[in-house]
């Protein structure tokens, strides 16, 4: 049997690259670009008011003149104030050169199809999605899903990070996630998992430990903000190489005992399950960790550096949609 991701790996990277072909995810990041520093607004009075400092009045009536706040008489010995009609009110902050207001400062317009929020330009919701965090779903339980995978996965890492300083605390984390593993992969291939324990276990620790650079790579780039497309594409390819390198070592038993608990994930084929190159790292992380944590959990002691690196695997499942656009 061929790679089960070798077939749409070339087709795949373009695909998600392309912003025409992308449509139709079920969850999209936030586009998002700079539009420049604010400056200060010009401060200015309607036509039908004169200014006064920082505040605009009624002009004076006529056969009066002004005098800062207030009209007095004009060319009588005896000076007499008139207040002006109203009070001041303050003067309205114009933005020059077709600039636009946002929070007291002036900024360029944001193209079509982007709202502005001070310095940063962010994309409007699509037709047919709904806003979701910080991004956009297709409908609530998709936006749950999503965000329930962010929260969980940033929860069961900070878990494996405590366990992996003290290691007599337990497996705590691992037990949660081979818990939330039925719901996520199914009944089938949970169960296949347990049933072929040890062999689905070797093969996901060898996967894990060809993708310990790429893992800790993106998470930095993912914790700093500065994690882009090209940044999941190159994942992609290194996990496509981490998968031929791990059916060539562990033919046999190891191999068809993973890969048969891989396709009943989602009890199709793999060409349906890796859509784009993105959908390709959610489904293949995201099982290594749920295969990582339901036979962990399993284990008579704890092994700090497992859970570890499969709450890594994780973050990676949880984060890597398509940005709306690019």
């Amino acid at each position: 049997m061929k790679s089960i991701l070798t077939a749409v790996m070339a087709a795949s990277f373009l695909f998600a690259a392309n912003a025409f072909a992308q449509q139709g995810s079920e969850f999209y990041f936030k586009n998002s670009y700079g539009r420049g520093v604010g400056t200060i607004p010009r401060l200015d009075c309607p036509a039908d008011k004169e200014g006064v400092a920082s505040l605009c009045y009624e002009p004076c009536k006529d056969g009066t003149k002004a005098e800062g706040t207030h009209c007095e008489d004009k060319g009588k010995g005896n000076k007499k104030d008139y207040e002006r009609f109203g009070r001041g009110t303050a003067k309205h902050q114009v933005c020059d050169g077709n600039k636009e207001n946002d929070a007291g400062l002036c900024y360029q317009q944001c193209r079509q199809g982007y709202d502005g929020v001070g310095p940063v330009c962010w994309s409007k919701t699509p037709p047919g999605y709904k806003a979701c965090g910080s991004g956009f779903a297709m409908n609530d339980s998709t936006c749950g899903m999503v965000t329930a995978d962010m929260t969980l996965a940033a929860g069961f890492l900070a878990a494996s990070m405590a366990e992996a300083a003290s290691p007599s605390q337990g497996k705590a984390a691992s037990g949660a996630k081979a818990a939330k593993g039925v719901a996520k992969l199914g009944e089938k291939a949970v169960a296949a998992i347990v049933k072929d324990g040890p062999l689905v276990f070797e093969v996901a620790w060898f996967l894990t430990g060809q993708l310990k650079g790429p893992i800790e790579d993106i998470m930095r780039k993912q914790q700093s903000g500065s994690l882009s497309p090209q940044d999941l594409a190159n994942v992609g390819a290194k996990i496509n190489a981490a998968w031929e390198d791990a059916k060539r070592a562990k033919a046999g038993k190891a191999w068809n005992a993973f890969e048969s608990a891989f396709l009943l994930k989602a009890q199709g084929s793999a060409a349906q399950q890796n859509m784009d190159a993105f959908a390709m790292i959610r489904n293949l992380t995201g099982f290594i960790s749920m295969a990582l944590s339901i036979t962990y959990a399993a284990l008579p002691a704890p092994i700090p550096a497992v859970d570890l690196l499969g709450s890594g695997l994780g973050i990676i499942a949880a984060y890597t949609w398509p940005i709306y656009g690019q």
